[in-house]
């Protein structure tokens, strides 16, 4: 990273490159599950090139089993073009 970047590009990186850790981890959770190789609960948003056996989670009561996600992050970062790719793809897969 360049001696120069401010903290928020920094943090904006980081951000990033947790995203798509996080991404890479579940489709390789999703793949094993397709091949046969165990189960996984993983969220909605992995699930766009899966072909295997999908079922959504519920309670014992039938409710559906749903998980709100939250963003924080200060006005500077959110400006940053990575921030702002990320937050656009979670509004999207709601």
């Amino acid at each position: 990273m360049a001696k120069h970047s401010t903290r928020n590009q920094r943090l904006g990186w980081v951000l990033f490159v947790l995203y798509l850790g996080a991404l890479f981890y579940l489709m390789f959770f999703a793949d094993m599950a397709e091949r046969g190789l165990g189960w996984a609960l993983i969220p909605e948003v992995a699930l766009d090139n899966f072909k295997g056996y999908v079922k959504p989670c519920t309670f014992e009561n039938g409710e559906p089993f749903v998980r709100r996600t939250y963003i924080f992050c200060q006005r500077d970062a959110a400006a940053l073009p990575q921030v702002k790719l990320f937050m656009d793809m979670l509004k999207k897969h709601r």
